[in-house]
Protein backbone atom coordinates (compact mmCIF):
# COMPACT_ATOMS: atom_id res chain seq x y z
CA UNK A 1 0.00 0.00 0.00
CA UNK A 2 2.82 2.57 0.50
CA UNK A 3 3.82 2.38 -3.26
CA UNK A 4 0.34 2.87 -3.83
CA UNK A 5 0.37 5.88 -1.80
CA UNK A 6 3.64 7.12 -3.51
CA UNK A 7 2.08 6.00 -6.94
CA UNK A 8 -1.32 8.53 -6.33
CA UNK A 9 0.99 11.64 -5.47
CA UNK A 10 3.18 11.02 -8.46
CA UNK A 11 0.68 11.79 -10.97
CA UNK A 12 0.35 15.59 -10.11
CA UNK A 13 4.01 15.72 -10.17
CA UNK A 14 3.99 13.70 -13.99
CA UNK A 15 1.20 15.93 -15.55
CA UNK A 16 2.66 19.42 -14.15
CA UNK A 17 6.18 18.06 -15.90
CA UNK A 18 4.35 17.53 -19.39
CA UNK A 19 2.24 20.34 -18.84
CA UNK A 20 4.87 23.05 -17.55
CA UNK A 21 6.33 22.14 -21.44
CA UNK A 22 3.19 22.79 -23.46
CA UNK A 23 2.89 26.18 -21.26
CA UNK A 24 6.46 26.93 -22.12
CA UNK A 25 6.86 25.86 -25.43
CA UNK A 26 3.31 26.99 -26.90
CA UNK A 27 3.93 30.02 -27.99
CA UNK A 28 7.99 29.94 -29.42
CA UNK A 29 6.64 26.96 -30.81
CA UNK A 30 3.59 28.73 -32.73
CA UNK A 31 6.32 31.48 -33.63
CA UNK A 32 8.81 29.31 -35.07
CA UNK A 33 6.13 27.42 -37.06
CA UNK A 34 3.85 30.06 -38.32
CA UNK A 35 4.43 29.73 -42.21
CA UNK A 36 4.10 26.09 -41.78
CA UNK A 37 0.67 26.00 -40.17
CA UNK A 38 -0.44 29.02 -42.89
CA UNK A 39 0.45 26.09 -45.31
CA UNK A 40 -1.32 23.62 -43.37
CA UNK A 41 -4.13 25.27 -42.79
CA UNK A 42 -4.13 26.45 -46.70
CA UNK A 43 -4.44 22.77 -46.90
CA UNK A 44 -7.33 21.81 -44.40
CA UNK A 45 -5.29 19.92 -42.67
CA UNK A 46 -5.24 19.60 -38.52
CA UNK A 47 -3.08 21.81 -36.67
CA UNK A 48 -2.22 21.18 -32.97
CA UNK A 49 -3.19 24.04 -30.40
CA UNK A 50 -5.83 25.86 -32.64
CA UNK A 51 -6.66 28.37 -30.04
CA UNK A 52 -5.50 31.88 -30.19
CA UNK A 53 -5.43 32.51 -26.48
CA UNK A 54 -1.99 33.60 -24.42
CA UNK A 55 -0.19 31.20 -22.66
CA UNK A 56 -1.64 32.72 -19.37
CA UNK A 57 -5.35 31.89 -20.38
CA UNK A 58 -3.73 28.35 -21.26
CA UNK A 59 -1.93 28.07 -17.91
CA UNK A 60 -5.37 28.53 -16.26
CA UNK A 61 -6.70 25.80 -18.32
CA UNK A 62 -3.80 23.24 -16.54
CA UNK A 63 -4.87 24.99 -13.33
CA UNK A 64 -7.96 23.92 -13.61
CA UNK A 65 -7.13 20.23 -14.82
CA UNK A 66 -4.64 20.30 -11.32
CA UNK A 67 -6.66 20.94 -9.25
CA UNK A 68 -9.06 18.27 -10.26
CA UNK A 69 -6.37 15.72 -10.38
CA UNK A 70 -5.28 16.75 -6.61
CA UNK A 71 -8.60 16.61 -5.87
CA UNK A 72 -8.84 12.98 -6.96
CA UNK A 73 -5.45 12.13 -5.33
CA UNK A 74 -6.53 13.74 -1.96
CA UNK A 75 -10.19 11.69 -2.04
CA UNK A 76 -8.02 8.35 -3.29
CA UNK A 77 -5.71 8.52 -0.86
CA UNK A 78 -8.04 9.00 1.99
CA UNK A 79 -11.17 7.07 1.07
CA UNK A 80 -8.45 4.50 0.09
CA UNK A 81 -10.68 4.01 -2.94
CA UNK A 82 -8.33 4.27 -6.26
CA UNK A 83 -10.99 3.23 -9.16
CA UNK A 84 -11.58 7.22 -10.23
CA UNK A 85 -7.72 7.74 -9.37
CA UNK A 86 -7.06 4.54 -11.68
CA UNK A 87 -9.36 5.54 -14.60
CA UNK A 88 -7.87 9.88 -14.57
CA UNK A 89 -4.43 8.37 -14.64
CA UNK A 90 -5.12 6.22 -17.46
CA UNK A 91 -6.64 9.00 -19.26
CA UNK A 92 -3.63 10.80 -18.64
CA UNK A 93 -1.37 8.15 -19.78
CA UNK A 94 -3.23 7.61 -23.12
CA UNK A 95 -3.22 11.67 -23.23
CA UNK A 96 0.67 10.91 -23.69
CA UNK A 97 0.25 9.00 -27.26
CA UNK A 98 -2.22 11.64 -28.42
CA UNK A 99 0.78 14.56 -27.88
CA UNK A 100 3.23 12.25 -30.23
CA UNK A 101 0.58 10.77 -32.65
CA UNK A 102 -0.11 14.80 -33.19
CA UNK A 103 3.43 15.45 -33.75
CA UNK A 104 3.66 12.34 -36.26
CA UNK A 105 0.21 13.85 -37.93
CA UNK A 106 2.00 17.90 -37.85
CA UNK A 107 5.22 15.79 -39.34
CA UNK A 108 7.33 18.20 -36.60
CA UNK A 109 7.45 18.39 -33.16
CA UNK A 110 4.58 19.51 -31.02
CA UNK A 111 4.84 20.99 -27.28
CA UNK A 112 4.38 17.96 -25.10
CA UNK A 113 5.22 15.91 -27.39
CA UNK A 114 9.19 15.35 -25.53
CA UNK A 115 7.91 14.57 -22.13
CA UNK A 116 5.04 12.56 -23.71
CA UNK A 117 7.98 10.29 -25.17
CA UNK A 118 9.73 10.21 -21.95
CA UNK A 119 6.69 9.80 -19.51
CA UNK A 120 5.12 6.75 -20.90
CA UNK A 121 7.77 4.36 -20.26
CA UNK A 122 7.53 5.73 -16.42
CA UNK A 123 3.78 5.25 -16.75
CA UNK A 124 4.18 1.88 -17.78
CA UNK A 125 6.49 0.88 -14.99
CA UNK A 126 4.43 2.64 -12.16
CA UNK A 127 1.62 0.91 -13.10
CA UNK A 128 3.14 -2.66 -13.19
CA UNK A 129 5.13 -2.25 -9.76
CA UNK A 130 2.00 -0.99 -8.60
CA UNK A 131 -0.55 -4.21 -8.93
CA UNK A 132 -3.39 -1.74 -8.54
CA UNK A 133 -4.78 -3.78 -11.76
CA UNK A 134 -5.54 -6.65 -9.08
CA UNK A 135 -7.63 -4.83 -6.74
CA UNK A 136 -10.26 -4.45 -9.20
CA UNK A 137 -12.65 -6.81 -11.62
CA UNK A 138 -12.14 -6.21 -15.87
CA UNK A 139 -15.52 -4.97 -15.56
CA UNK A 140 -14.95 -2.24 -13.07
CA UNK A 141 -11.19 -0.82 -14.75
CA UNK A 142 -13.09 -1.01 -17.87
CA UNK A 143 -15.82 0.94 -16.38
CA UNK A 144 -13.31 3.38 -14.41
CA UNK A 145 -10.83 3.63 -17.94
CA UNK A 146 -13.39 4.83 -20.66
CA UNK A 147 -15.45 7.19 -17.58
CA UNK A 148 -12.49 8.85 -16.79
CA UNK A 149 -10.94 9.04 -20.34
CA UNK A 150 -14.55 10.71 -21.55
CA UNK A 151 -14.19 12.65 -19.15
CA UNK A 152 -10.72 14.23 -19.54
CA UNK A 153 -11.31 14.49 -22.98
CA UNK A 154 -14.92 16.69 -22.44
CA UNK A 155 -12.36 18.52 -19.49
CA UNK A 156 -10.01 19.08 -22.51
CA UNK A 157 -12.73 20.23 -25.10
CA UNK A 158 -14.40 22.19 -22.70
CA UNK A 159 -11.00 24.39 -21.22
CA UNK A 160 -9.65 25.21 -24.74
CA UNK A 161 -13.10 26.47 -25.89
CA UNK A 162 -13.33 28.60 -22.70
CA UNK A 163 -9.42 29.80 -23.32
CA UNK A 164 -10.65 32.77 -25.55
CA UNK A 165 -12.59 33.95 -22.37
CA UNK A 166 -9.30 33.27 -19.91
CA UNK A 167 -7.72 35.50 -22.48
CA UNK A 168 -10.61 38.19 -22.52
CA UNK A 169 -10.77 38.41 -18.93
CA UNK A 170 -7.27 38.52 -18.36
CA UNK A 171 -7.66 41.43 -20.70
CA UNK A 172 -9.74 43.15 -19.00
CA UNK A 173 -8.39 42.73 -15.54
CA UNK A 174 -5.05 44.60 -17.22
CA UNK A 175 -7.07 47.56 -18.23
CA UNK A 176 -8.53 47.99 -15.05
Amino acid sequence: MKFLNALIWLFPILFMFQDFEEIIMINPWKKKNEKYIVQMKEKNKYIPYPFTGSTASFSIGVLIEFIIINMVCLVSYFTENYIVWLGLFIGFFLHLFVHIFLGIRFKKYVPGMTTSIIEIPICIFLLYKSEIFSLFTIKDLGISIISASLIVLFTVYILHKLMKNFNLWLQNYSMN
